[in-house]
């Protein structure tokens, strides 16, 4: 049955810009193959150019400041939704997306008037709270993402930093939103995905997994060599012994500092 409550309310929108648009192409080939049943309105944010392809309305931004001005521009155009799902056109779908579950978050989400909803339970909820996902509290270290999450629209808006990244978004924003409430991360993760570009360079993992799920990724952009993939495993492992041992405070303070 489709729940029309949602389909009025909620839209994705995909955060590009002409920078990337090699990109694209992998992007909407794991959507087709891995979302064919997208009953949501959806956008694809870009500065000047078109992306030939019917299934999502382009908004144009003209000029790349940043990708939170980006962001911002084309918010401001969707003017007949509250809620949007954000992502970004580097993080291409690996499995099958459910949408009766979906949707059913959803809704439970728009039921509790909520701010933020993670997608991909990252970052995890420290305060149990519901079924399907729990409570983000207002101490955590990591409260908000720009992939895979759906956002109170007027709550991203003015959580925007027209200076910041999609990367400084994440870690300096945290301080702008600590004082909100209903901020909730799924227990299941809802969408999977392959993170291609770190960095700017495709990572080996990713050009492997996409061949490997039928799609060989373009040879525009360079890939990463030993020094910069044994670097990022390397980070990824500090950061998991990180959240291990270190209090949240810390972990707070670090995620400020470090840039990766």
């Amino acid at each position: 049955m489709i729940n029309n409550k949602i389909i009025d309310k909620v839209a994705l929108v995909v955060v590009s810009c002409d920078n990337y648009s090699d990109l694209w192409e992998g992007f909407f080939f794991f959507y087709k193959k891995y979302w064919k049943k997208n009953l949501l309105k959806s956008y694809f944010v870009t500065n000047n150019k078109n992306i030939g392809d019917s299934a999502f309305e382009v908004i144009k931004t003209g000029t790349d400041i940043s990708w939170s001005k980006n962001l911002k521009i084309a918010l401001n155009q969707i003017t007949s939704y509250k809620y949007v799902i954000l992502t970004i056109e580097d993080f291409y779908l690996a499995n099958h997306v459910d949408n009766e579950l979906l949707f059913n978050i959803i809704e439970r989400f728009i039921d509790e008037d909520g701010n933020y909803l993670t997608l991909i339970n990252e970052p995890k909820g420290d305060i149990e709270y519901c079924e399907y996902f729990n409570k983000i509290s207002n101490k955590s270290n990591y409260r908000q993402s720009a992939t895979f999450a759906i956002w109170n629209k007027d709550t991203l808006i003015n959580l925007l930093n027209d200076d910041e990244n999609a990367w400084e978004f994440e870690k300096l924003g945290i301080e702008r939103s600590t004082n909100l409430d209903g901020f909730y991360s799924v227990k299941n993760s809802i969408f999977k995905f392959i993170n291609c570009v770190v960095k700017g360079k495709w990572t080996w993992k990713a050009r492997v997994i996409s061949y490997l799920k039928g799609y060989k990724s373009s040879k525009k952009r360079k890939t990463q060599g030993l020094i910069e993939t044994m670097y990022d495993i390397f980070y990824v492992f500090l950061r998991k012994i990180a959240y291990l041992i270190f209090p949240k405070s810390v972990l707070k303070f670090l995620s400020k500092k470090i840039s990766y």
